[in-house]
């Protein structure tokens, strides 16, 4: 696979992770409104620091955590080994970890 193809599918694979964050599926039920505050507050701190961590440790993890895709898929998406990507998700989650309160 030629090099701007594998940028080519990281950037779509990226872009559809955060889609799918911006539009959830109505719920049938309303939620509490402190509930709701309390995810868009959570939502908008996560972008935030989503967006300081290098664009393979943040692919890495929007690919894993966000889609939900197996550790193969994700090395596939971005052309590495499945252990370069443990490790962009193991260093991308220690600096979230060192950003803020986040237990993982």
């Amino acid at each position: 696979m030629e090099p701007y193809v594998r940028a080519w599918v990281v950037r779509v694979a990226r872009n559809l992770a955060i889609d799918r964050l911006r539009t959830r599926s109505p719920t049938t039920t309303a939620p509490e409104p402190l509930l709701f505050e309390s995810g868009v507050t959570e939502r908008v701190a996560l972008y935030a620091v989503l967006r300081t961590l290098p664009d393979r440790q943040r692919d890495a993890i929007a690919l894993r955590y966000l889609l939900h895709l197996p550790l193969e898929r994700v090395a596939a998406a971005m052309g590495i080994t499945v252990g370069t990507v443990k490790q962009h998700i193991h260093r991308g989650l220690a600096a979230l970890r060192s950003k803020g309160d986040l237990n993982g």
